[in-house]
C-alpha cells in the first residue's frame, strides 16, 4: 500500500511539472487546514544531549536517527523502481511511426525510386529526382510525361535561338551561352522572314516567401515554371535538368545559405555563374562573405563542384524536409538523410537536417521523463545516448567549418552583387 501511494504522489508530482511547462493551470489541490500547498511533513533533527543526560534518551535518540535513514533510504528505493517501471513501459524512444497516415505511401516510394538511382539499379537523373521529391507533396498529383514535356520546350527554344544566332547546335559554348541567356534573359525566336514570333521571358526572384518557411512548395522546380519566379534552391536545380538534357556539364555549388551554378567557358576555365540574376562571380567574392571558413572549403562544404549524385542526395534532403513539414518526424525522414550521407557525408543540408531529429527526439524523450534537470539525463541511459548522439552531429558540424550567416547579413551580401558585377567582363562565356 505505501508503495502505491508513492507511485501516485510521483505521478502527480511529474503532471504538475509538465502543466506548468505548457502554460496550462490545473485546479488545486485541496489541502489539510492550516497546511500551505506544497509543506512537507519533516522529522527535526534532534539536538545533542546535553551533558548529563540519561544513557536512555541518548539511545532512543540514535534509534530516532536510524529510522529517518532507514526512511530516506526506502523512498529513494522506492522513487528509483517507479522511473526504472516508467522508462520500461511507458517512455517511446522513437517517434511515433506515420506511414499509416494517408499520403505518406507517396513518399515511401520516392525514397525507394531514388535509392535505386543512387545504388545503380536506374538510370541516375536529376531531373526524375527532382520530381519524385516534389510529386510526393503534392501527393501524387502531377504527371512526370507533363514535366519532361515543359522541359523539353526549354531546350527547344535554346537549340532554335542556337541556330538563328547563325551557331551550330552541338557547340558547347554555345548551348551554355544560350541556356544562360533563357535563364536571365529575353530569347526572341524569328518566322521565316525574319520577324519576331515568339518571346520567352526570364526568370526572376520571387521576393515573396523565398526560403519556403510559409509554403515549402515555394522551393519546387514545378512551381518555378509555372509562376515565372524563383530563387537560389528552384533557379539553379532548372538550370541542371536543362543542362543535364543538352549534355552539358555544369555542376552545382553551396556557400553560406546559397546555392550556385560552377560552368566552364570555351578555354575549360570555371566560373561562377548566378541563376537569381544571370551574372558571374569569383570565389573570392563568394569568400568576402566572412562566413565561408577554410575547414569548410577543405572540407567541401562550400565552393565544391558536386557531381549529379551528390546533388540528387540533396533532392532526398529535400524529401525528408517536406515529409517532415506535412506529417511531421519519424524514422523516414531519417532512412532520407542517412541514404543522403551515404553518398554526400558532407552535405551540409543533410547533416543540419539530421541534427534537427536529433534535438526534437531528445526533447520528445526529456518530456516523457519530466524534463529532469541537466545533471540528472545520465540517470536514463536511453536519454542521455540521445543527447551524446545529437551532440555528436553538432560537433561534426562545427568542425566541417559550418558557421551559420545571419539573415541580414546574408542581404547585405547577396547586394554587394552589384559591386562585383561591374569588376566582371560582359561575357564570360560566349561562342
Amino acid at each position: 500500500m505505501r508503495v502505491r501511494i508513492l507511485i501516485i504522489i510521483y505521478s502527480c508530482a511529474i503532471f504538475i511539472s509538465k502543466a506548468q511547462i505548457s502554460g496550462v493551470e490545473l485546479p488545486e489541490v485541496p489541502q489539510p487546514a492550516g497546511m500551505s500547498p506544497g509543506a512537507v511533513i519533516r522529522f527535526p533533527n534532534p539536538s545533542p544531549s546535553p551533558p548529563g543526560l540519561p544513557f536512555e534518551n541518548q539511545r532512543i535518540q540514535r534509534q530516532n536517527e536510524m529510522l529517518i535513514q532507514q526512511d530516506m533510504q526506502q523512498q529513494q528505493q522506492f522513487l528509483a523502481e517507479i522511473k526504472q517501471e516508467m522508462n520500461r513501459k511507458e517512455v517511446q524512444y522513437q517517434f511515433p511511426d506515420q506511414s499509416a497516415v494517408a499520403g505518406t505511401q507517396f513518399y515511401q516510394d520516392a525514397l525507394v525510386e531514388i535509392t535505386e538511382m543512387m545504388e545503380g539499379k536506374k538510370q541516375l537523373s536529376l531531373k526524375k529526382a527532382v520530381f519524385l521529391s516534389e510529386n510526393a507533396w503534392f501527393e501524387n498529383t502531377m504527371q512526370y510525361e507533363w514535366f519532361c514535356n515543359d522541359i523539353s520546350v526549354g531546350t527547344d527554344i535554346i537549340k532554335v535561338a542556337i541556330q538563328q544566332a547563325g551557331y551550330d547546335t552541338i557547340n558547347q559554348t554555345a548551348r551554355k551561352w544560350m541556356l544562360q541567356k533563357y535563364m536571365a534573359d529575353t530569347v526572341v525566336l524569328r518566322d521565316s522572314e525574319g520577324k519576331p514570333s515568339f518571346y520567352h521571358l526570364p526568370y526572376q526572384y520571387d521576393f515573396e516567401d523565398p526560403f519556403g518557411k510559409t509554403d515549402w512548395s515555394k522551393m519546387f522546380v514545378t512551381k518555378l515554371l509555372d509562376s515565372r519566379q524563383g530563387q537560389c534552391h528552384s533557379l539553379p536545380l532548372l538550370y541542371l535538368i536543362l543542362a543535364e538534357d543538352l549534355g552539358i556539364d555544369a555542376r552545382l555549388t553551396y556557400s553560406p545559405g546559397h546555392s550556385y551554378i560552377k560552368v566552364q567557358n570555351g578555354k575549360g576555365e570555371w566560373f561562377n555563374y548566378e541563376t537569381t540574376n544571370g551574372q558571374y562571380s569569383t570565389d573570392s567574392w563568394v569568400l568576402s562573405s566572412g562566413y565561408v571558413k577554410a575547414e569548410a572549403v577543405k572540407n567541401g562544404v562550400y565552393l565544391k563542384k558536386m557531381s549529379k549524385k551528390e546533388v540528387i542526395a540533396s533532392c532526398l534532403a529535400d524529401l525528408a524536409k517536406g515529409y517532415a513539414l506535412k506529417y511531421g518526424f519519424d524514422k523516414f525522414v531519417l532512412d532520407c538523410l542517412n541514404t543522403a550521407l551515404k553518398y554526400h557525408p558532407n552535405n551540409i543540408y543533410a547533416l543540419q537536417l539530421k541534427s534537427d531529429y536529433n534535438s526534437y527526439l531528445f526533447h520528445y524523450v526529456i518530456r516523457q521523463l519530466g524534463f529532469p534537470p541537466p545533471d540528472k539525463v545520465h540517470e536514463y541511459p536511453k536519454a542521455y545516448e540521445l543527447l551524446r548522439i545529437r551532440d555528436q552531429l553538432y560537433q561534426r558540424i562545427d568542425q566541417l567549418g559550418y558557421e551559420p550567416i545571419p539573415d541580414h547579413i546574408y542581404q547585405t551580401w547577396l547586394q554587394s552583387f552589384e559591386t562585383e558585377k561591374k569588376k566582371q567582363p560582359e561575357k564570360i562565356i560566349r561562342p
